[in-house]
């Protein structure tokens, strides 16, 4: 199960992200800094598909993929790379022209959030091509994914979201004990 949760902080954002469920993965490398255009990104590398599911730029933004359901063909690009594709954008703007004007023909299915801290663009890649929703930043925000269905598992964790994070007196209390359920 992927969880990535985004909590503001007055002129912070802290990101928590559980990678997925599969344990067979190997052990990704520890995270790096490197150049993307004019900004600097730290992210940690995934030894097998050589992308990301999780990095931060100095522009401002944070990228975290969550996986889609369904399953990936073994010749399906991995889903870390797009992240790799996006980090020299500058603002969020950038990020949706980049992604529109991308090939998403043979991209498995997957869901890849991009955030500046006052908005979150979640960019949905579905067998039928891309579809973008914005929110604004008014609090927590939570997206989980799971490869067998999200239809019965988000709404479970949404539950215990709402609970633990977005009601909690103290919020980063809460997106720490979120992460480790």
């Amino acid at each position: 199960m992927c969880t990535v949760t985004l909590l503001p902080i007055g002129d912070h954002l802290r990101v928590m992200a559980n990678r997925d469920e599969r344990h067979d993965r190997p052990v990704a490398h520890p995270p790096l800094i490197s150049r993307a255009g004019g900004a600097l990104a730290l992210m940690p590398i995934d030894p097998q598909g050589g992308g990301t599911w999780i990095a931060a730029t100095s522009a401002g933004l944070v990228f975290a993929l969550l996986n889609g359901t369904g399953d990936v063909p073994a010749t399906a690009p991995s889903r870390g790379r797009l992240i790799l594709e996006l980090l020299d954008c500058m603002d969020l703007r950038q990020v949706q022209a980049r992604a529109q004007s991308l090939t998403w023909r043979g991209w498995p299915p997957h869901r890849l959030l991009a955030c500046d801290g006052r908005r979150t663009l979640e960019l949905r890649v579905r067998p039928g091509g891309l579809s973008v929703d914005t929110y604004e930043m008014r609090g927590p925000v939570g997206f989980t994914s799971v490869t067998a269905g999200d239809v019965e598992a988000e709404p479970a964790r949404r539950v215990l979201f709402d609970e633990l994070v977005a009601g909690a007196p103290d919020p980063i209390d809460g997106q720490d004990a979120f992460h480790r359920h």
